[in-house]
């Protein structure tokens, strides 16, 4: 499990002009030769997801299967536009640093984990709360949305998977979607997108974009499946 960017204990990172693809891809091919692994299941959520497809295109035999949790940011085409707003130069680190109540922070961070598991999780509330308030924390994610959100406003599109690369993901892959992840894009789109893998498996879950923490067991079962074949 690697800590993203300016979460957890890693660094932070100013992502002004970094092809978040390339970076990313580097980032993770390097912790797999550091820990000696030759080739690894993996495992994302959310963006996690999205650095996970993109590892398997561009590392095919470092892969050996994706689960991808709850909507992998833009790679099957979703714009989320609800987060642009922390994408802006100036005003999106500012909201990102100003010390907000953690009440106030908890409505926000539902917006995006979800009523039940913002409700059931107050220690990962918590534990988040106080990333927030990280030196260079506000920079990190202002800074890499910016650039995610160049890059899906940009002509042709990046970031975003194109059909032809759906198509050349080889390894096993295991789509767990939350039933009310609807917010970024729809299901139906999301299924079709998630159909172009030649070895993928969609399957909806209850809860929202965090299946894993509203189903724990449910994701669990539905992974161990995909590791026995």
């Amino acid at each position: 499990m690697l800590d993203l960017p300016g979460h957890g204990a890693a660094d932070s990172v100013d992502f002004r002009g970094v092809d978040l693809r390339a970076w990313f891809d580097e980032v993770l091919i390097g912790c797999l030769d550091a820990l000696g692994l030759e080739a690894v299941h993996v495992v994302g959520h959310s963006q996690g997801a999205m650095f996970a497809l993109w590892l398997a295109l561009a590392a095919p035999e470092r892969v050996r299967s994706v689960v991808a949790i709850g909507v992998p940011a833009v790679a099957f085409g979703a714009r989320i536009e609800a987060l642009r707003f922390l994408a802006r130069p100036g005003l999106g680190p500012l909201l990102l640093w100003l010390p907000l109540p953690q009440p106030a922070y908890r409505r926000i961070l539902a917006g995006t984990m979800g009523q039940a598991a913002a409700r059931t999780h107050p220690d990962l509330v918590r534990a988040t709360y106080r990333a927030t308030h990280r030196k260079g924390y506000a920079t990190t994610v202002s800074s890499e949305l910016r650039e995610l959100f160049r890059g899906v406003d940009a002509e042709p599109r990046r970031y975003a998977l194109r059909d032809d690369e759906l198509r050349g993901i080889a390894q096993p892959v295991l789509v767990l979607w939350g039933e009310g992840d609807a917010g970024f894009q729809t299901i139906a789109d999301a299924r079709a997108r998630a159909a172009l893998m030649p070895h993928s498996r969609f399957e909806l879950m209850a809860g929202e974009h965090t299946p894993w923490l509203d189903d724990p067991a449910a994701c669990a079962s539905r992974m161990a499946a995909l590791y026995a074949r």
